[in-house]
């Protein structure tokens, strides 16, 4: 005997038809940006947060790929350093998630490269910052071991200049204000906290890079990705004595990669980061290094409020 469904006298909601549909709408929502072989990005500053938003940039078969991801999210970089990692890694989601170290990490917030890596993607890592002004705010909103110190090739005592974000071991007189520290090599700060595999760091230490890096054990750490604030032609040459490459810049920020990254560094730029807006990315070295990039970027943010400009 045949028997027919009970519907109390309406037809049977035959839902695959519908949920068809919806797929497929959603497929059409997710990927029409991308018709015209260039990302769509937005990026708009939060003055509140102190964050922008971006939708990360991704080619159709990464969207594809992740269509689980969180398609918008804040980020906290100055110029974005941050969301070029996450891109440059595929890292957009909670699925990958890295480690970092933030030398000097100042703000713990504001103009942040790796507040969001930490607080959106569930990274974890180590921020650096010798300036007591800002320790209070890694208390209160960040996840990572703070050293409340300064990195130099050996261990030494210093004379810091407290100059807020320009705060800077003092070569000489001069300063205001200044904070007698012991400074650290990286390799023992590293070893204290048992991170040897870094997947991003994060160097900005007011004309102090090369000296930081030179405190780096070599043998036992690995480093995926660096940005490094004006990058030197002598600190070009030390880490590519050491197998990275200067693929592109953000900014004034050069990006390095380690040897395997190189390729995807490259292919990563030319289908992602040459259209990310504002226009803060290029591998014209000589134009970052020169500044040109940088007063490039900084009209563009002035227009989309990515920056603080007030």
């Amino acid at each position: 005997m045949r028997h027919e469904p009970l519907t109390n006298g309406r037809q049977p909601l035959r839902a695959a038809p519908v949920l068809a549909a919806a797929a497929l709408l959603l497929l059409i929502y997710l990927i029409e940006p991308h018709k015209q072989g260039q990302p769509a990005t937005h990026f708009r500053y939060n003055e509140k947060d102190h964050c922008g938003r971006f939708h990360p940039a991704v080619t159709k078969d990464e969207m594809a790929r992740n269509i689980g991801t969180v398609v918008q999210q804040k980020w906290c970089g100055q110029f974005g350093q941050d969301r070029v990692v996450a891109s440059l890694l595929n890292a957009t989601t909670t699925a990958v998630r890295g480690t970092f170290v933030d030398l000097a990490a100042n703000d713990a917030i504001r103009n942040s490269n790796t507040y969001a890596l930490e607080q959106l993607l569930g990274w974890h890592g180590l921020c650096v910052e010798p300036n007591p002004k800002y320790h209070p705010g890694f208390g209160a909103y960040r996840r990572c071991a703070l050293a409340k110190t300064c990195v130099t090739a050996e261990t030494r005592e210093v004379e810091f200049a407290l100059a807020g974000g320009k705060g800077r071991i003092a070569s000489s007189g001069g300063a205001k204000k200044t904070l007698k520290l012991t400074c650290e090599p990286l390799s023992t700060l590293l070893a204290h906290h048992k991170m040897r595999a870094i997947t991003y760091l994060s160097l900005d230490v007011e004309g102090g890079e090369l000296d930081a890096l030179r405190g780096v054990d070599w043998n036992t750490t690995t480093i995926d990705v660096l940005t490094v604030e004006t990058a030197s032609a002598e600190l070009t040459a030390f880490l590519e004595a050491r197998g990275f490459a200067r693929v592109f810049c953000v900014a004034l920020d050069s990006v390095f990669v380690t040897a395997r990254l190189k390729k995807r560094a490259t292919d990563w730029y030319g289908r992602v980061g040459r259209y990310l807006e504002p226009l803060c990315i290029s591998d014209d070295l000589e134009k970052c290094s020169a500044g040109t990039l940088l007063e490039q970027c900084s009209a563009a943010c002035t227009r989309t409020r990515c920056v603080k400009t007030g």
